[in-house]
């Protein structure tokens, strides 16, 4: 919210937050896309506060998920390599 210069209400904007959190959990999206924003929009309604604005940091808030998920793309698709040992023909074992 610093980052966008909203100033206020901050506990309503948390409050919509954790409440649009455990909806986009609930599967009734692809991955909870659009059910945060409409939470967000819902819960700026009933608690009188700017909808566009609400919609924006919900927006962004999906922008870093998205962009920090997208870091670990080529780790998740990197071929790993097992090594192992062949024991040797010289050593013996009892």
């Amino acid at each position: 919210m610093k980052a966008l210069s909203i100033e206020g209400n901050t506990i309503a904007y948390l409050v919509i937050f954790l409440v649009s959190s455990i909806v986009s959990v609930i599967p009734l999206t692809i991955g909870g896309l659009g059910s945060r924003e409409v939470t967000f929009f819902y819960g700026a309604a009933l608690l009188n506060l700017n909808e566009g604005t609400s919609v924006g940091i919900s927006v962004v808030f999906f922008l870093i998920t998205a962009l920090v998920s997208l870091m670990g793309l080529p780790y998740h698709f990197k071929k790993v390599t097992l090594k192992t040992t062949v024991p040797s023909k010289s050593s013996k074992t009892p």
